[in-house]
C-alpha cells in the first residue's frame, strides 16, 4: 500500500472512533440528568398542608374555663336562664321559636353540667340503655380521657363526645335538621364536628366571676364572699352552711363551715384518715383535699374539703353537695380572708 493511502486510512479510523466516543458520552450524560430534573420538579410541586381551622373564630366560655373554634359562617347561640352552660354553633339559623327540618343544616353544641360524683361510664350506660346501632370509642380531648358515641343511623345522627373534669360533665354533640338524611350533609357535619372537637382546649387558670356584688360572711376569725343567689345558715356556735336560695338547709347540702376545727396539722391528718382516693392541692393560706368518704356515714360519696390555718386553730370548708359546682366552691374559697 502507498504511504499516502495508509495515512488517510489512519485519519479516517481516528475520526470514526472520536465521533463514536463523543456520542456515547453525550448519551450517558443525558441519561444521568433525567432523574435529577424529575426530582427537582417533584420538589417544586410539593406544598405544605394548611390547617383548615386556622381562619375559624374562637369561642371562650363566660367563666374562661375552655375555648373552642368554629367556622366563621356559623350562627352562635349562647345559653339561656334554663341552661346557661349550653352554647350552640349552627350552620343554618333556624327561625326563632320554630323548627323547620326541611332546611338543610346541623348544629354542634357544647354543654356543661354537674357530674354529681358520677363516672363517665355511668353517663355512657344511661345514653346507650335500650339503644341499638350505636358504637363507642375512647378519645382524648385537651388531655382528658373521654368517650365518643357514634350513631349507627337508625334515627337522626346525634354523635357526641363526653368527658369529665372537676366534677363537670362536658358534652360536645352534633344534630342535624334534615328529615331526608342527606348523606353529603352528614359527611360534612361529621368532618366539621371532628375538627371542632380537636380545637377544644381547657384553660389552665379559669377566670373567676366578678365578686364585687357578692354577699359577705364575717366572723371573729375570717370573712368570705358568696354568690348573691346563696344564703348563710348559722347552725350552732362556730358552724355555718352556705346554700342556694330556696333550699332548706340540711346535712350534706350546700357548703359546711367549721370555724373551730382544731390544730391545723392534726385537722389535715384527721381528714385524710377518713377518706379514700385522696388528692391534695395547696391553696392560698391552706390546703384542699378531694376524695371519697370512707366507712361510716356517707360512705362512697365524693367530697372536697378545704382547711385554712388560723391563729390558734383551723377553719374547715366542706362540700358534699354535687349540685354546687367545684368551680363555685373554688371561687368562694378564693375570697377567704383572716380577720
Amino acid at each position: 500500500m502507498q504511504k499516502g493511502s495508509a495515512l488517510l486510512l489512519i485519519l479516517v479510523v481516528v475520526v470514526i472512533v472520536g465521533v463514536t466516543g463523543l456520542g456515547a458520552y453525550l448519551y450517558t450524560k443525558s441519561k444521568q440528568s433525567t432523574p435529577l430534573n424529575l426530582a427537582s420538579t417533584s420538589q417544586v410541586a410539593s406544598t405544605p398542608a394548611t390547617n383548615p381551622t386556622s381562619t375559624w373564630k374562637i369561642y371562650t366560655d363566660p367563666k374562661n374555663t375552655y375555648t373552642i373554634k368554629y367556622p366563621p359562617n356559623f350562627y352562635l347561640k349562647t345559653g339561656d336562664q334554663y341552661n346557661p352552660n349550653l352554647v350552640e354553633f349552627t350552620k343554618v339559623q333556624q327561625p326563632s321559636g320554630t323548627f323547620n327540618p326541611s332546611i338543610l343544616g346541623y348544629s354542634i353544641s357544647v354543654n356543661v353540667s354537674p357530674a354529681e360524683g358520677k363516672q363517665i361510664t355511668d353517663f355512657i350506660d344511661e345514653r346507650l340503655k335500650n339503644k341499638i346501632g350505636y358504637s363507642q370509642t375512647s378519645v382524648k380531648v385537651s388531655g382528658m380521657e373521654g368517650v365518643k358515641i357514634v350513631n349507627g343511623g337508625f334515627d337522626w345522627p346525634t354523635d357526641s363526645v363526653l368527658f369529665i373534669k372537676n366534677d363537670q360533665l362536658y358534652q360536645i354533640l352534633i344534630k342535624y335538621f334534615d328529615e331526608n338524611k342527606d348523606k353529603q350533609l352528614e359527611q360534612e357535619g361529621r368532618q366539621i364536628f371532628e375538627q371542632m372537637v380537636s380545637t377544644f382546649e381547657f384553660n389552665n387558670k379559669p377566670q373567676f366571676s366578678e365578686t364585687t356584688n357578692w354577699k359577705t360572711l364575717t366572723t371573729n376569725n375570717f370573712s368570705i364572699k358568696y354568690p348573691p343567689t346563696y344564703v348563710v345558715d348559722q347552725r350552732v356556735n362556730d358552724l355555718y352552711a352556705i346554700v342556694p336560695e330556696g333550699v332548706t338547709p340540711a346535712p350534706q347540702q350546700g357548703i359546711s363551715i367549721n370555724n373551730n376545727y382544731g390544730d391545723y396539722t392534726s385537722a389535715i391528718e384527721k381528714t385524710k384518715s377518713s377518706l379514700k382516693n385522696i388528692t391534695t392541692e395547696n391553696i392560698q393560706g391552706g390546703v384542699k383535699i378531694k376524695g371519697v368518704i370512707g366507712p361510716g356515714m356517707g360512705e362512697g360519696l365524693p367530697i372536697v374539703i378545704a382547711i385554712f390555718k388560723s391563729n390558734n386553730s383551723s377553719i374547715e370548708f366542706e362540700k358534699i353537695d354535687a349540685t354546687i359546682p367545684d368551680l363555685t366552691f373554688d371561687e368562694i374559697l378564693s375570697t377567704f380572708r383572716l380577720q
